[in-house]
This record gives structure tokens, sequence and C-alpha cells, in this order.
């Protein structure tokens, strides 16, 4: 007979979406993990290290038939003798599919330069994998970030919606 797992009172704390407004930008937060890294990344402005942050702005189509292309979760930009340029991308994963291999890859592939860029935010039991397996350079363990989580949002002023 299957049993049903045990309700633990955090173990569904990621799954938070809803609009949100951290700095200037109201975006539609697909998780709790989203919003954390949204308070890090503004954090991250107000001390300089970037000039601005952008949710889901742009996709990145491929050159292959019946691809739905991707579209990254964050792009960090700096403003370099007055033109915008990406120095971060970021992917928020609390779990990896199959497809989000396939996208990585294909991002490699087709998009070198952004893939030098591109930062991957996940569960620290897929860390090895992604650095290993899919080559990405920068990766982050959510929990680096939950850990910082009261102080960036004190930080940057944040007020839950």
């Amino acid at each position: 007979m299957n049993q049903r797992k045990p309700f633990i009172k955090d173990q569904y704390a990621c799954i938070k979406s809803g609009w949100e407004t951290i700095g200037d930008q109201r975006f539609y937060s697909r998780s709790g993990y989203e919003t954390d890294v949204a308070c890090w990344l503004e954090y991250q402005r107000k001390k300089g290290e970037i000039d601005l942050w952008c949710h889901e702005p742009f996709r990145i189509d491929f050159p292959i038939a019946r691809s739905k292309g991707y579209i990254v979760d964050f792009v960090c930009y700096k403003i370099i003798d007055g033109e915008k340029r990406i120095v971060r991308m970021i992917e928020v994963k609390g779990q990896i599919k199959k497809s989000d291999f396939t996208k990585i890859k294909r991002l490699k592939k087709y998009y070198p330069e952004y893939f030098k860029v591109f930062c991957y935010v996940c569960n620290g039991s897929y860390i090895d994998v992604i650095r290993h397996e899919l080559k990405v350079n920068h990766v982050v363990d959510i929990k680096e970030i939950k850990n910082y989580q009261s102080f960036f949002r004190s930080q940057i002023g944040y007020k839950p919606t």
C-alpha cells in the first residue's frame, strides 16, 4: 500500500509563487527560490557589483526544429562605456529534469558567449552533475543564498507581498 510522506512544514517553502516587487523590479516569481535570488541580486546591485538585473528579460531561440527556446530566469548587467553588457545569466532550479540538461547543452553549443557567464543556482544534490557532466563553471547551492536570506532582505528593505 502506498503511504503518504508526512508533511514537513519547511518542505514546500520554496513553492511560493506570485507577484513580487524587489528594488524597482516587479516580476512574477515562480518559487521562493527565485524570490531569494532576486533579493541576493538586489543586494549585489546596491553594493555596486552589478548595475541592473532583470527577471526573464528575453528568450533564446535555438536553431533546431521543435525547440521551444530558453528563457533564463535572471540576467545581470554592468554598464560599460554607456552600454549594457551581460555579466551573468542565472537559472534557478529546485529540481532538475532531463529537458533542463538539454537546454544547457544547447546553450553551450549555440551560444558560447552566454554559456561563459551562465550560473546555475540549484539544490546541492545536483551540483556535481552540473559541474562535471554539463561543465557549468558557476554553480551555487541554493542553501548558500537561503543561509543569508534574512540578511539580504534586511539590507534591501524587502517586505513580502
